[in-house]
């Protein structure tokens, strides 16, 4: 039996999806070690509980020193799973298994490859060398993640591509939907943060489309909430699509279904975003997607002109061809793009993720 450790920021619908599947693998034991409960820019009501055994860290001094005591000197994994090395007591404990030679995986979506030179990011690029190369295995979100490793040192015979699992029984195309009628409904799903999201330049786009076309019908729904919901109702107001585009607010993992299958497409502009669940829910419920080269998972899954289409990020004038292309098309040409989508989203089902994470942990516990 292979005990693993699994160490994450926080509990949240996506991954739990994962680790419940993971824990059902035949000769794998798998427990969970959270650093918070929750966080308040993700407001989830839904049960976020497992029927997996879990902790959270009880820091003192910003670490906890008893979790670090039973995993150092007690019982401790087969292997260990951390996403996430910024946090200290993380840090003190990759430390001490790279020293040790213990094994253990890092997981991290597409990592930052960007830092200005100082002394403390010189001395924090050594450190992440030196764990790096310790690592059994480097766990990353598709091609983007893949490269932005391999810039910052990992060596390539350790990566794996190991993306976000998406539940696709749940998040499915309608059984029945009439989505020939118009108005076109462009969805979008995110914190309503605009360096991040860049919504602002989707309301643009849209605004941009109707002064060149008046006659195209379409609306945009946009289901979350964040710190510029203000900008943006005032961004909407100012760009007179009251009447088209709408915030829907917080919606909850179960409510999401029927809000991707009142869709006929997904639009996603984020200005960096390093492989958002968004674009991976929507496709496996059979949208296309619109979106920005700097969203990973857009970068990943799409296939410009077959299940969607790809703009440079921050330039309003290709969105808005693009959405105009989109408007465009027959409703055949919708549906088909949509099924293309749904077949993408197939070839990454869980069973991709169990038989890829049980290799690596097979492979970490012979050497």
């Amino acid at each position: 039996m292979i005990k693993v450790l699994w160490c994450s920021p926080h509990p949240n619908h996506y991954n739990n999806y994962l680790f419940e599947h993971l824990a059902q693998l035949d000769g794998v034991q798998l427990e969970l070690a959270f650093f918070q409960k929750i966080i308040p820019k993700y407001p989830w009501q839904s049960d976020l509980a497992l029927h997996i055994p879990t902790s959270f860290l009880k820091k003192r001094l910003g670490i906890d020193w008893g979790f670090l005591k039973g995993l150092i000197f007690m019982n401790r994994p087969s292997i260990l799973i951390v996403a996430g090395w910024n946090e200290p007591t993380m840090i003190i404990l990759l430390t001490v298994y790279s020293l040790l030679g213990r094994p253990f995986i890092l997981w991290s979506d597409t990592p930052s490859t960007e830092r200005p030179p100082s002394l403390r990011n010189w001395l924090r690029g050594q450190w992440l060398s030196f764990i790096f190369h310790r690592a059994c295995r480097f766990f990353v979100t598709g091609k983007p993640g893949v490269k932005a490793a391999r810039q910052i040192g990992v060596p390539p015979e350790k990566i794996v591509n190991f993306p976000f699992a998406t539940n696709t029984a749940f998040f499915r195309p309608p059984a029945e939907h009439e989505k020939h009628k118009n108005p076109i409904r462009f969805i979008a799903s995110g914190r309503l943060d605009l360096a991040h999201k860049g919504y602002d330049i989707a309301v643009k786009a849209l605004a941009l489309c109707h002064k060149q076309r008046p006659d195209l019908d379409f609306h945009f729904s946009i289901a979350g909430t964040g710190p510029d919901e203000k900008i943006l109702r005032e961004l909407i107001r100012e760009n007179q699509l009251d009447n088209r585009v709408e915030l829907k607010g917080w919606l909850e993992p179960h409510q999401l279904l029927e809000f991707y299958h009142s869709g006929h497409a997904l639009l996603h502009p984020s200005h960096f975003d390093p492989f958002p669940n968004a674009v991976l829910e929507a496709m496996a419920c059979g949208l296309p997607v619109i979106g920005s080269d700097k969203a990973g998972s857009v970068a990943d899954r799409i296939q410009e002109g077959k299940n969607g289409l790809i703009h440079p990020d921050g330039d309003i004038e290709a969105l808005c061809r693009k959405i105009i292309h989109f408007l465009d098309f027959p409703p055949e040409e919708r549906k088909r793009w949509g099924q293309v989508a749904r077949a993408t989203a197939l070839k990454w089902d869980i069973n991709y993720h169990k038989k890829i994470f049980q290799e690596a942990v097979e492979s970490c516990h012979e050497s």
